[in-house]
């Protein structure tokens, strides 16, 4: 509960009156200490200082959370001004097509729609046919300048959709992880391994996916600033709590990283055959 101020209570125990950490009297050593996610979370442990969050209230931590991020990132509105970063792909099971937020830079590797990268092919090929009667081989130029427009995209998402399928695997250790199992714990190896893990799943597949909700929301930097230290608030300084907040999130991301694969992957299936047919 806030304290009066609007601001996060501090705890008496895990801080000092300051607002800072009491030191672990007995440091451990990661690199031989028994794997433990909720060590990996502790705020001494990452070296946190709660007087650094102490803007944010509880309103913001609580539209903050998973539940409340989800909607803002799969099955978004469909229409450019209110998606202006959203693609869509076919849902293999339901066969209905759905819209995925990504951030500003993804969006540059993988088209909005299939149709729209096909636009921009037939605009060079039409400029490739310099006369009113085309012949045989204007047209056959003509052809292999759509398929020329359409090359570059392949080979930039292929090498995304690899990132993704890296980053979707880590996302589900996590939510293994989290659930406090060892077998969960033994799939990120030691503790110096789980804490590096770590750091690159909450700075880039929780970072990007806060950007691409940024940006569909169109916050302020200030704002995405905001919502980042609130993501990183419910994930260390929340307490036993922490490691059920960690599985919402990496459950998250995990569901939303499937959708981005599935994007690409319709993408690059539809980019090859349009190839193949052009040449």
């Amino acid at each position: 509960m806030a304290d009066g101020t609007g601001h996060v209570p501090v705890e008496l125990g895990q801080f000092t009156l300051e607002g800072d950490f009491v030191a672990d009297p007995k440091p451990v050593d990661p690199t031989r200490s028994r794997n433990s996610l909720s060590r990996a979370l502790d705020p001494g442990y990452l070296g946190r200082a709660v007087r650094n969050y102490m803007d944010l209230t509880p309103e913001m931590l609580e539209y903050a959370k998973a539940k409340q991020l989800q909607p803002h990132l799969i099955d978004v509105p469909s229409d450019f001004e209110r998606s202006p970063f959203a693609v869509s792909y076919t849902d293999p099971r339901t066969h209905r097509e759905r819209y995925i937020a990504l951030t500003a830079q993804e969006a540059k590797i993988v088209p909005r729609s299939v149709p729209a990268l096909s636009r921009s092919a037939r605009i060079v090929t039409e400029a490739a046919v310099q006369t009113d009667i085309p012949t045989d081989e204007d047209l056959s130029r003509a052809q292999r300048s759509k398929a020329h427009v359409l090359e570059p995209a392949l080979p930039k998402m292929q090498a995304f959709v690899k990132t993704l399928r890296s980053q979707d695997e880590l996302a589900a250790k996590f939510v293994v992880a989290a659930t406090g199992s060892n077998a969960g714990l033994s799939l990120m190896g030691g503790e110096a391994r789980m804490r590096e893990q770590l750091t690159y799943f909450t700075t880039f597949i929780i970072g990007d996916m806060l950007r691409a909700y940024a940006s569909q929301r169109g916050l302020t930097a200030s704002q995405h600033d905001q919502l980042c230290r609130a993501v990183d608030y419910n994930m260390v300084f929340t307490g036993a709590a922490r490691i059920g907040m960690t599985r919402d999130y990496a459950e998250l991301a995990h569901e939303y990283l499937g959708h981005k694969i599935q994007i690409v992957d319709q993408r690059i299936k539809s980019v090859e055959r349009d190839i193949r047919r052009f040449l």
